[in-house]
């Protein structure tokens, strides 16, 4: 009973916070600096829910560090915030408060704060500009215990499924798709994060690339159908233990399943073509390293202006709330009190001025905001493209190994046979020569399935892959480009219709009349 009233008294202080701003711009819109004893108020409020903060927050858990890849595994590098402004404070109180209401990770103030900002934080949709697969979903972000739990759900050919997976979870399927499926385009998920992972803008966010992440892998039967994402959507157990007990594939089963997955029949292909696709390979993976740089500088950019601009669309707020209180002081008093020649608080026109006003700054859209999340889902694209890449490369390297481990094998083999000894043969005799028949002939065998692998991983690569991501990555940027646009164009609708209502004002009509 005690923890709800001490979370609701910090709830009532947070709104009481909020509204005591707004009215704060009301009684000064020239921003004049604030009485001595207002600041002092302030501050006593803010340094009293850091001291709360300290005293109920959940110990900080030191960072961990993701666990060392197999050898057989693909490592990718790690590569925000999607914030409404609220346009009735300051930016630095709007910062403020997002700083006192989000830090902290207990449960029970979790919970509350969330459902604070869900009034004003909006959904990040990219169905706009990107091919959508609605069935699947990731919503309903929960605490249970110590983690987040997600509602996710999708279909298949068995039927609807449907279910709250963690994180982890879905980080498990994503290691588990990386190893299994090589040279597939397996979709990026968001980073691992030790600290501030219960941050409500941090989990709107990492949902949305989660159901990001689960509607790109919709595209792929082979993949929705595979075992290893069955055991994610229909689970006998903790998903991520059922994952890593899975055993490992050979490289026989890796090349029967590219060639499913591919439809690949890699003796239909010519020296010529194969050349082709290896070069194709070659290019992207140095295309993706030139272009990863600049485009995460653009996210930067993109991110600034997406501030800017709802910085621009709150100012339109505050903007009539300085003009209102003008006209109230200073042209009430050149008017000597004749209302009627006022422009924005006429008497007759001043609510529908007002209301126009309230349209406007709720139609107006802020175009950066899914600008800013196409340049982010590019990157994730790129760097999971550049993953399915890297295997290539790790086939290469695998060939080298098992041709250096049979060439050894041979060398140990003609020494024992001739009765010389060296360090690797020093505890061998003739006893030991079928084992050693064996590893050759195994090597031969494991050598020819590599081949045979690193062939069809170039054809599915140079083939199917990186035309498809390229004409994939054209339509998207086309309808970006062309929402982009169609929220410009309704942005300037909207402020133009409200500010012709504002020169309808017979005061300045009679100017231009004058003139």
């Amino acid at each position: 009973m005690k923890r709800e009233t001490v979370i609701n008294l910090k709830i009532i202080k947070f709104l009481e916070y909020q509204a005591q701003t707004t009215k704060e711009e009301v009684k000064n819109p020239y921003n004049q600096p604030p009485k001595q004893s207002e600041d002092e108020d302030k501050s006593k409020w803010r340094k009293t829910v850091d001291y709360e903060q300290e005293e109920s927050s959940a110990p900080v858990k030191k960072t961990y560090q993701q666990e060392q890849p197999k050898k057989e595994q693909i490592q990718i590098s790690s590569p925000k915030e999607s914030t409404k402004i609220d346009f009735t404070s300051k930016a630095s109180d709007r910062e403020e408060m997002k700083r006192v209401s989000i830090r902290n990770d207990d449960a029970d103030e979790l919970s509350a704060f969330k459902e604070i900002s869900t009034t004003v934080e909006k959904d990040i949709d990219s169905g706009a500009f990107e091919d959508e697969n609605y069935d699947f979903s990731v919503s309903q972000p929960k605490l249970v215990g110590d983690s987040i739990a997600y509602y996710v759900k999708g279909v298949d050919r068995s039927g609807k499924w449907e279910g709250q997976r963690r994180f982890s979870h879905f980080f498990a399927l994503y290691e588990a798709l990386i190893i299994r499926f090589p040279a597939c385009f397996i979709p990026k998920i968001p980073p691992k994060k030790a600290i501030g992972n219960k941050e409500i803008s941090f989990i709107k966010e990492r949902r949305y690339y989660l159901e990001r992440f689960l509607r790109k892998l919709s595209k792929y039967d082979y993949i929705i159908h595979s075992d290893e994402f069955q055991i994610f959507s229909r689970p006998a157990g903790e998903v991520d233990k059922l994952l890593a007990r899975l055993p490992k594939m050979s490289s026989g089963s890796l090349l029967d399943r590219i060639r499913k997955a591919g439809d690949i029949n890699e003796r239909m292909f010519d020296a010529v073509e194969r050349e082709k696709f290896n070069n194709a390979t070659l290019d992207c993976t140095l295309f993706i390293k030139k272009v990863l740089p600049q485009l995460k500088a653009m996210k930067k950019t993109i991110n600034n202006f997406k501030v800017i601009k709802e910085s621009q669309i709150g100012n339109y707020k505050i903007l009539y709330g300085v003009l209102d209180k003008y006209e109230e002081l200073n042209m009430m008093s050149y008017l000597d009190r004749n209302a009627s020649k006022l422009v924005i608080t006429e008497p007759e026109s001043k609510e529908i001025i007002k209301d126009q006003m309230s349209h406007m700054i709720d139609n107006l859209k802020n175009p950066y905001e899914d600008m800013y999340h196409w340049c982010k889902g590019e990157i994730y694209d790129l760097q999971a493209l550049q993953v399915a890449l890297t295997t290539r490369e790790q086939v290469e390297s695998q060939i080298k190994k098992m041709e250096s481990k049979k060439k050894n094998t041979q060398a140990d083999l003609e020494n024992v046979n001739q009765g010389k000894k060296t360090i690797r043969t020093l505890l061998k005799s003739d006893k030991d020569t079928n084992g050693m028949l064996s590893t050759i002939e195994n090597s031969e065998r494991e050598i020819d399935n590599l081949q045979s692998l690193l062939e069809v991983i170039s054809i599915h690569l140079g083939e199917i892959i990186i035309p498809k991501f390229k004409q994939e990555k054209i339509k998207v940027y086309q309808r970006i480009m062309q929402q982009f646009n169609i929220m410009e164009i309704n942005n300037a609708h909207q402020t133009a219709s409200f500010w012709s209502k504002v020169l309808s004002n017979p005061q300045l009509k009679n100017i231009a009349k004058l003139k």
